[in-house]
Formats: structure tokens, C-alpha cells, sequence
């Protein structure tokens, strides 16, 4: 059982510097949405939405993760990020 709870001290510690890095994106997202509106840029850029999901999903295979799993996550992510940047649209 000590190499389980290690195993999930691991697991914790990764949780943390997930959550960090989500913190992280967000920020930059409301830094983006500020510059968008101050040079007079829609928000919501769908072109470049599916950029990234195509990307984030070849990154995840190629590290052997679920491309659907990844696009999933990402298109949250995305969803968070347009709340960032002033616009639940």
C-alpha cells in the first residue's frame, strides 16, 4: 500500500500543476480578449478553434491519448477561454 500512496501523492502533484497550467492558459487568454477588443478583433475566431483542436488532438495521439478525449478537453478549455475573453458565445 506505501507504493499506492505514493503513486497517488504523484497523481496529486500532477493534479496541481494541471490546474496551474489551466490557471496559466486562462490569463493568457484574458490578455488575448483585452487585445482583440482594443484593436477592434471578434472574440471568437473559429478558424483558429479548429487549429487548435486539430493540433492539441495529434499532439495527444502521438503521445498515446484518445485524439476524441483531448479535442473534448480542449474544446472546454476553448469554452473557458472565450468567458475569459468576454464572451460566453
Amino acid at each position: 500500500m506505501e507504493r499506492l500512496e505514493s503513486i497517488r501523492q504523484e497523481i496529486d502533484k500532477t493534479d496541481k500543476a494541471i490546474v496551474d497550467l489551466i490557471a496559466q492558459r486562462l490569463e493568457l487568454a484574458r490578455k488575448a480578449g483585452r487585445l482583440k477588443k482594443a484593436v477592434g478583433v471578434k472574440i471568437i475566431d473559429r478558424k483558429r478553434e479548429e487549429e487548435v483542436l486539430a493540433k492539441r488532438a495529434e499532439i495527444g495521439g502521438e503521445l498515446g491519448l484518445s485524439t476524441e478525449f483531448v479535442k473534448d478537453l480542449f474544446k472546454k478549455l476553448i469554452e473557458e477561454a472565450r468567458k475569459a475573453q468576454g464572451s460566453g458565445q
